[in-house]
């Protein structure tokens, strides 16, 4: 008898994950059922070219779509979860495990609590899962996958239910398949992550968009740090918008790290303002101290592994993209390696980078002077007036987020996407290099430890 999964959203990650499971057993063991009202039979065919599956029509109830199901997928984006799991929920059979695709859990599983309360002999399960990567941009059985338990006040996710959820999904990344013991360790967790990382490479790509600056295609930029930080921002450019709005907003835990590490920033920024490089210097020593500790180690990536980014003569650069992010984590008291298991991509790649600029042999010293760095006539240097155009767009992404302003992210993201050519998007796979570069070094320093 097959499993009959029906998978609602059909989109990125939605595909993968049906296409994925498929490869993964036996056509015959694994009935896949699609629903997305806002893909045509035809595209989805074409998308999954090779995949069996049975497709749900947009005017279908939902009575027919998840009625057999033993499993129930929702990959939709994370604001519209709480509204499909109302329409869905109801007309789900006795031993139906539903889960969820997202990068934060707190506002469904609020929902999936309401009505376990009132309906408590309903016989569902709630175990979401997480994929930690793109699909399209990574190769995401190489990375962490999460199987998440919930301990609500109306509904515990069973042990027997996280072993087998574990069983059937954890196909998907045999070698990465981490748990989570509750939402809140999940949402906190990949806060940390997440957070800042994603709203420090929007603001990064807004920044390159306003300068009109793209080394890509000019071949103008002389330093391998930002060669590589160039393309992971191009990298969070071409992401859909929902994706780092639905890992940014109604985040408590996330505010409040925003909140600290833009207090930090603002400091380090009136220290550039007032000359004061000294303070400057101190409080990047204490972050230092704090995030990478005290005790010189080696750093994960070699200088060969950076050089090879770059073939024209090294120019210093301030790196202040990096200097704030880190002097973020230390307001934070984040300790960037004991949430690795809600490590992405984009975060491993960030994390190496800026413990190569902390800790490689005199590459902070060179992007504290470069951050101070003025012309003869006593004016910023061209990559100095690059910070400051950085500075406010960090601004104006992490308010947007403070005030949970939809309005605002959707503004900067639209003003960023009109200025980034489709000829700099396409060369987004660059990226995977750097990526890979990345996660290899990270690997090799968690064995060496």
């Amino acid at each position: 008898m097959p499993i009959n999964i029906t998978i609602i959203g059909a989109g990125n990650l939605g595909t993968y994950t049906g296409s994925a499971l498929q490869k993964a057993y036996r056509r015959d063991q694994v009935r896949l059922t699609y629903f997305d009202p806002y893909v045509l039979h035809e595209q989805l065919k074409d998308t999954l070219r090779g995949t069996k599956f049975r497709y749900v029509p947009a005017d279908s109830n939902f009575s027919t779509i998840v009625g057999d199901a033993h499993y129930v997928l929702l990959c939709v984006p994370t604001d519209q979860v709480q509204k499909t799991l109302e329409k869905v929920l109801p007309h789900c059979k006795a031993g139906t495990i539903i889960s969820t695709q997202t990068s934060r859990k707190s506002d469904e599983a609020k929902t999936i609590d309401d009505y376990f309360s009132k309906n408590p002999s309903c016989g569902l399960h709630y175990a979401p899962l997480h994929t930690m990567c793109n699909p399209r941009l990574s190769i995401p059985e190489a990375q962490n996958f999460a199987i998440i338990r919930h301990k609500g006040p109306s509904y515990e996710t069973p042990s027997e239910v996280v072993a087998q959820v574990t069983g059937f999904y954890g196909k998907l990344s045999p070698k990465h398949t981490v748990t989570f013991e509750s939402i809140k360790e999940h949402d906190d967790a990949t806060a940390n992550t997440q957070v800042l990382t994603s709203i420090n490479f929007l603001s990064a790509a807004s920044t390159y968009a306003e300068q009109g600056r793209f080394p890509w295609l000019e071949n103008k930029f002389g330093n391998p740090i930002d060669t590589m930080l160039f393309a992971l921002a191009m990298r969070a450019a071409s992401q859909e918008a929902h994706i780092y709005r639905g890992i940014q907003y109604h985040s408590n835990h996330g505010n409040t790290i925003v909140a600290k590490s833009m207090n930090m920033e603002s400091a380090l920024y009136g220290m550039k303002e007032g000359a004061r490089k000294d303070d400057f210097r101190d409080t990047l020593s204490w972050a230092k101290d704090q995030v990478f500790g005290s005790e010189r180690t080696a750093p994960i990536l070699s200088r060969n592994q950076i050089t090879r980014f770059n073939g024209q003569e090294e120019i210093p650069n301030s790196h202040y993209f990096i200097l704030q992010w880190v002097a973020g984590l230390a307001a934070n008291n984040i300790n960037p390696f004991k949430d690795l298991r809600a490590k992405t991509p984009m975060y491993t790649s960030l994390l190496c980078l800026a413990d190569y600029v902390f800790n490689a042999e005199g590459e902070l010293d060179k992007a504290i002077d470069a951050f101070f760095e003025t012309k003869s006539n006593g004016s910023a240097s061209r990559f100095r007036e690059e910070d400051f155009i950085f500075h406010d767009n960090l601004r104006t992404w992490s308010l947007g987020m403070l005030n949970d302003s939809v309005t605002i992210y959707n503004r900067q993201y639209e003003k960023m996407r009109k200025k980034i050519s489709q000829q700099v998007l396409d060369l987004v796979h660059r990226s995977r290099d750097v990526v890979g570069t990345c996660e290899s070094a990270l690997e090799r320093a968690i064995r060496k430890k």
